[in-house]
């Protein structure tokens, strides 16, 4: 899987952000030429605080796939 979906994967999933905010980290445009030439929101903030988020997700330490078994 590619990181662009990895992201929105996991956007879509673990988080609340909404579609355009996740389009726009990925420096996607949204919408019509009519709806962008009237959108005046970058959404800077929205989009720093999700990105802080899936800073913290790409380098945490992966799950450990040891299973302890006991006799």
């Amino acid at each position: 899987m590619t990181e662009h979906l990895q992201f929105r994967v996991w956007g879509s999933e673990q988080t609340s952000a909404d579609r355009g905010v996740l389009e726009l980290c990925l420096a996607h445009k949204i919408g019509s030429a009519t709806e962008q030439a009237y959108s005046r929101s970058d959404r800077l903030t929205k989009r720093r605080v999700l990105m802080e988020r899936w800073g913290e997700y790409v380098t945490q330490e992966p799950p450990s796939k040891v299973v302890s078994l006991h006799s």
